[in-house]
């Protein structure tokens, strides 16, 4: 009796280690403290503006809520400029396009193959890594901005890399920095127009009286003549 009692223990402990297994594992999310010690961590390195944007945006949680990231921070001058000229929406979406939802570290960018594109938190905008030689080791340039800190930080599941400027995307800010539209164009002709004008094309009134002052002096009136003939006589 006591056999089959231990015979139909272990087939059930058995059977229950079976279910374990096929049970669909928990996703398991970035703990809050590794992003914590990552904004610290960069923020020392000088990319402030980044992590101020990163923590009172909802990419923070959006973070929190993922499995893996890789960040290329933006330098703290470029996201300045970008906040005088962008509308709060074009900034946010700046940021994310900043964001790739997997751990990408140094030597893990150096081995994709060429021309290989990196998604985005943005739809549709990837990043193009590139590897450049250069004298005793190899450049990582995405989107044509270099690499400037590789490794600025690496944890368990975010890797960031320090960027020389800022990735702009194809988008309507993308297009105020890269092809200013025609209203531009007009607005900078406007406010130049006055030393444009005196540089290069008199206006016409200087080009009148420098015609008038011209037959002054090549062309004498006619008592000029009279005269010349009175003298003669």
């Amino acid at each position: 009796m006591a056999l089959h009692f231990c015979s139909l223990s272990v087939k059930i402990l058995t059977l229950f280690v079976i279910i374990l297994l096929f049970l669909p594992r928990a996703v398991t999310a970035i703990p809050e403290l590794e992003l914590e010690s990552m904004l610290a961590a960069v923020r020392t390195r000088g990319y402030n503006l980044f992590c101020n944007a990163i923590t009172t945006s909802d990419i923070y949680y959006e973070v929190l809520a993922g499995t893996s990231f890789t960040f290329f921070a933006p330098t703290d001058a470029s996201l300045f400029a970008l906040d005088m000229i962008a509308t709060s929406s074009d900034y946010i979406t700046t940021l994310r396009f900043h964001v790739v939802p997997r751990r990408f570290s140094l030597s893990d960018l150096r081995t994709l193959p060429p021309g290989s594109s990196l998604h985005t938190l943005v739809p549709l905008h990837d990043i193009s890594i590139e590897r450049l030689p250069s004298l005793g080791f190899d450049i990582i340039t995405a989107n044509g901005i270099n690499v400037v800190v590789p490794g600025l930080f690496y944890g368990r599941d975010i890797a960031v890399h320090g960027l020389g400027g800022i990735l702009s995307f194809r988008s309507q800010i993308g297009q105020r920095q890269d092809s200013p539209p025609p209203p531009s164009e007009a607005n900078f002709s406007g406010n130049h127009s006055s030393v444009v004008g005196d540089s290069h094309a008199p206006p016409p009134e200087n080009s009148s009286s420098f015609d008038r002052f011209a037959q002054r002096q090549d062309s004498p009136p006619p008592p000029s003549e009279a005269n010349f003939s009175a003298w003669s006589g």
